[in-house]
């Protein structure tokens, strides 16, 4: 047994159980209560269900179906044809020409340096139509 000092009062120690109340305190907004909704494993099922299908509908109907639409590729053929001259437009002074010259320059610079990346990137390997037909419009 265990000495006790004898400064210290002697005394028993019993363990009482005591009811909080916090029961009553705190009660649940009727929002949040379960009691009266009556949700089946069939509707939660079914939405799950539903879901799957549309996301196997956007994997793998939805490229197929944005594949079908005009390329634009196309699109741009149809600009870029050559536009007729008009023959009731002024001749163009010296200083124009050289602007329009430099501007030529530097949009050929652009586009360089824009087949560079593709080629890096591998353009000619995954995108062969693609890139054959680029070729013909870069030329």
């Amino acid at each position: 047994m265990k000495k006790q000092n004898p400064n210290q009062p002697r005394h028993d120690e019993t363990i009482v159980p005591v009811k909080s109340g916090m029961k009553q305190q705190f009660d649940v907004p009727a929002s949040l209560r379960t009691e009266g909704r009556d949700y089946s494993l069939k509707l939660v099922v079914l939405v799950l269900i539903a879901l799957a299908v549309l996301a196997l509908g956007v994997i793998f109907l939805l490229p197929g179906w944005v594949a079908e639409q005009t390329p634009a590729a196309e699109m741009a053929q149809e600009f870029a044809s050559p536009l007729e001259p008009d023959l009731g437009a002024p001749e163009m002074s010296s200083e124009e020409l050289e602007a329009l010259s430099v501007e030529a320059e530097e949009l050929l610079t652009q586009l360089l340096r824009q087949q560079g990346r593709l080629e890096t990137q591998g353009a000619p390997d995954w995108a062969s139509e693609d890139w054959q037909r680029y070729q013909t419009l870069f030329r």
